[in-house]
């Protein structure tokens, strides 16, 4: 009996095999972000973001999302009515092809502004604030090598994730190679929803993009879906739209990113819920909700606006073909996640508070 060599599978570009589960997963474009998810997405997955209020972080993730996309060369589909679809593809932040970084750069804080506004880069985290909060230390361990979670440029697996920064655009010679299906109001028909899934059946019916045959893969968002700009689209229909979109990503070499203003419909965190909201995150694989700090309806102590953009409550993780979710992280350390957002790198870590450094105040003393 003859034995005959198994062919290698080659899988798209930009994809690994989870070391949980073997499956195959993409970046988000956010390293930390992969890690909180266990690795990164699913093929034929979907992910829900909940909007933040007034700041434009969930639409930050998104375009993370499409660049990585871009960057690896992968076929992109992009639906959105509160911005030009073309414009938002043109503004991309660019990939960062140069491995030595420098302090000041990497550490620069970075404020998004809202859909139709360009960001701008404020004031300094980290780095920058050691020389007025450098803690002092006994003498013996001043020069042992300090302790950080954050990888440089240069450790970064590029092949898989790339970094960008976000004061500059995508180069022009990544985005002529890429296949781009954009929507537009007049492009598209009376029935909007019916249309997109058109394109994207069209798009996933490609070769390139089906399991075990292509070596492509399709990345899709959906930008703010139950907004003002969808008015033409009940309400109701999203969540039959999505249903239908997830039934035609099976078996395909496509991952979705969407994003909806949740808190347009009373739905907070903890606090209230909306019915049409649990069903779309009843239908999502994962669904992560963003909470700034900047557009938080309650005051917020200075002492976390110091260090943290907001907060990430992570409602639903990625368990396909399995019972239990796939994140490294713990429950304790999933229920105090936070954000910060700079030049060249958006962190979601353990959300800590800075250690107390000032000399203890002496409580006056009562004679009586």
């Amino acid at each position: 009996m003859s034995f005959k060599p198994r062919k290698k599978q080659e899988h798209p570009k930009g994809t690994k095999i989870s070391t949980t589960n073997g499956q195959i997963l993409t970046s988000t474009g956010v390293a930390s972000l992969d890690e909180l998810l266990g690795g990164g997405l699913p093929l034929s997955s979907l992910i829900l973001l909940k909007e933040d209020r007034f700041t434009g972080y969930a639409l930050v993730l998104l375009r993370y999302f499409l660049a990585q996309g871009v960057a690896h060369g992968h076929s992109v589909a992009l639906a959105t009515m509160d911005i030009e679809a073309e414009a938002m593809m043109q503004e991309l932040m660019g990939i960062v092809e140069n491995k030595t970084e420098s302090s000041v750069e990497e550490d620069a804080d970075y404020v998004p502004a809202m859909p139709g506004v360009r960001g701008s880069v404020g004031r300094s985290m980290g780095r920058l604030r050691e020389a007025d909060d450098k803690m002092h230390i006994a003498w013996r361990y001043q020069h042992l090598p300090q302790f950080t979670t954050q990888l440089s440029l240069s450790q970064r697996d590029t092949a898989y994730c790339h970094t960008f920064d976000l004061t500059k655009r995508m180069q022009q010679q990544y985005l002529e190679n890429v296949p781009v299906s954009l929507n537009d109001d007049k492009n598209l028909s009376k029935n909007i929803l019916e249309t997109l899934l058109d394109r994207f059946k069209q798009m996933l019916q490609d070769p390139r993009h089906i399991q075990g045959q292509g070596k492509s893969m399709l990345r899709i968002g959906l930008h703010s879906i139950c907004s003002s700009g969808w008015e033409q689209v009940k309400k109701e229909e999203w969540a039959k739209f999505l249903n239908e979109l997830k039934i035609l990503m099976r078996e395909r070499h496509c991952v979705c990113m969407v994003t909806v203003p949740a808190h347009l419909y009373g739905d907070f965190h903890g606090l209230k819920s909306d019915p049409m909201i649990r069903q779309l995150e009843h239908i999502a694989d994962s669904v992560l909700e963003i909470e700034s700090f900047a557009g938080s309806p309650h005051p917020v102590n200075e002492q976390y606006t110091s260090d943290y953009h907001g907060l990430i409550h992570p409602h639903k993780l990625f368990r396909q073909y399995s019972y239990h979710h796939t994140t490294r992280l713990s429950n304790v350390e999933l229920h105090s996640l936070g954000f910060k957002l700079r030049r060249k790198r958006f962190t979601v870590e353990t959300f800590h508070l800075p250690p107390e450094l000032g000399e203890p105040t002496k409580t006056p003393s009562l004679d009586f």
